[in-house]
């Protein structure tokens, strides 16, 4: 073996580590690959199994050169989880989605009251709030969306190459873009859960001035915790075109950060 050979070596093991870097702070944010459910030892052969197909792909197409220093790598590897946490948050969008709704309808129903914990995100949600985000998983997994995880990363990879300077003050213009339209949509999804609660509260209200001697707090809550999981079923559908559109939008962002981020635009 020649000393060719063996800077062709280490440049391409310089070249996996980098992605496998990507990759990883990629996982660490995104929905299903970054779940505390999903086993780590998993995880971690998920990561190297794609970064081994991916590192064929970009022989002779990175900036790396056999010389490259320590600290030049150190650089390269923090920029390289950056980039990954960017597009692992991005990804996560659909579930922030129907998780705002859906949160908004929990805590009005007086779901609020007794939480549970949710190990993927690990914060205290409602149990409406829980039950929405396990179908919505198996949503996300029926329309494929890890597998647009992973054609995400796949594309940076192609227009944003190993050891490139990749980020640009447009950033978070997309980023803030697309978290309001985010925002907003969840928001849409609970507000008719939250209006029909209101009412509920303005007639118990009334019904209360009426009638002095009716106990409204042990008639509201059930009637609250009804219209909160009949009128979250109700628009369940309405979830399942909104999880579309923003698994759409998700990967439509996506594609304008990679152009971003590589200069293309």
């Amino acid at each position: 073996m020649n000393y060719a050979d063996i800077d062709t070596l280490f440049v391409n093991f310089i070249c996996f580590m980098l992605i496998l870097m990507r990759i990883t702070g990629a996982f660490f944010l995104a929905p299903v690959f970054g779940s505390s459910r999903v086993l780590k030892r998993l995880k971690v052969w998920i990561a190297v199994f794609i970064s081994f197909v991916i590192l064929p792909t970009l022989i002779n197409k990175t900036a790396i050169t056999p010389d490259i220093s320590f600290p030049i790598f150190v650089v390269y590897g923090i920029k390289e989880i950056i980039i990954g946490f960017i597009f692992g948050w991005f990804s996560n969008m659909p579930f922030q989605a129907t998780r705002i709704g859906a949160e908004i309808a929990g805590r009005m129903s007086g779901f609020g009251i007794g939480r549970v914990i949710n190990p993927d995100v690990d914060e205290n949600v409602s149990l409406l709030t829980q039950y929405v985000y396990i179908i919505v998983v198996l949503l996300f997994l029926t329309f494929d969306g890890h597998h647009m995880i992973i054609k995400i990363l796949s594309r940076s990879f192609e227009y944003i190459p190993l050891g490139k300077n990749a980020f640009s003050p447009k950033l978070t213009d997309i980023a803030i873009k697309f978290y309001s339209y985010v925002f907003n949509r969840g928001i849409a999804y609970g507000a008719p859960v939250l209006g029909l609660l209101i009412i509920i509260s303005c007639g118990m209200g009334i019904a209360n001035k009426a009638i002095p001697d009716l106990n409204v707090m042990m008639l509201a809550f059930p009637i609250r915790v009804f219209v909160g999981v009949a009128g979250t079923m109700f628009l369940f559908p309405f979830a399942l075109i909104l999880l579309k559109k923003v698994m759409f939008l998700t990967e439509k962002y996506s594609n304008a950060l990679i152009l971003h981020m590589s200069g293309g635009i």
